[in-house]
């Protein structure tokens, strides 16, 4: 019998699916040889090993909900010098083995609020843990209200757009809105506009219940825009909860 390995514990796993999410995404689906339930929102370390012996290791959240049981999957941004995005973009193929250490993380998980409604913002990549969050959600069918403010640069890049229009058309406690800073093209499906103070006061406006819980993931540069513009709308900071990363989506 496998023993399941600990949260710092490094275990093979194989890659069974890759598939382009956007334009510039990879969907990474691995299989553990031994599968460790998670909560959304959580991430994995994933090492890869070259055969001189260096090795690089990245987080990457975990984009499938709690209730897809036996594999992850990932959603893998290709960044400029990126050694392990590099690598998944450019050479990786189905059946290759990588190492991989969670799920882990404890604050940034979903929750049901008792009373109020609640708000995700989401930047490029960043919409990986806040899918996973939506995806349990409907699996559990909590009725809890959840508005998602989703931004990136070009409407290519937006990942699962058919899903979220098809969740906000059939439950209707769930809707989003969507935010191209560098979008030429207009269209009813996005403003082409960089999320602010207004725009987030704008959406809240929309809630039918007060926000008791707020997920924001995202770049650095990202997450302050966002946390700051929420606290100048009127959002209490302590109902905040934040997710970084080192990129940028501007």
């Amino acid at each position: 019998m496998s023993t399941v390995p600990g949260p710092n514990d490094w275990q093979k796993a194989e890659v069974i699916a890759l598939e382009p999410a956007s334009a510039n995404i990879l969907q990474v689906t691995v299989r553990p040889d031994v599968w460790v339930p998670f909560k959304a929102g959580q991430h994995l370390d994933i090492r890869l090993t070259a055969e001189d012996g260096y090795q690089a290791s990245r987080s990457y959240s975990v984009a499938s909900p709690p209730e897809q049981v036996g594999a992850y999957d990932l959603l893998i941004e290709q960044l400029p010098d990126g050694e392990v995005s590099g690598y998944f973009h450019e050479g990786a193929e189905v059946g290759i083995h990588v190492d991989i250490k969670g799920p882990v993380g404890g604050h940034f998980v979903w929750e049901s609020p008792c009373d109020g409604s609640v708000l995700m913002i989401a930047g490029g990549s960043g919409i990986a843990p806040i899918l996973s969050m939506i995806r349990h959600r409907c699996t559990l069918a909590d009725p809890s209200p959840l508005g998602l403010v989703y931004a990136t640069r070009h409407a290519a890049q937006l990942v699962a757009l058919p899903e979220l229009r098809s969740s906000s058309e059939t439950d209707p406690d769930f809707w989003f809105d969507v935010f191209l800073s560098r979008e030429t093209q207009t269209s009813q499906h996005w403003r082409n506009q960089r999320i602010d103070a207004e725009a987030l006061e704008q959406f809240l406006n929309t809630m039918p219940r007060p926000v008791e819980i707020v997920y924001v993931c995202g770049s650095n540069g990202f997450a302050e825009t966002a946390t700051a513009g929420l606290v100048a709308a009127g959002i209490e900071p302590n109902i905040i909860k934040t997710e970084r990363f080192g990129g940028a989506v501007a």
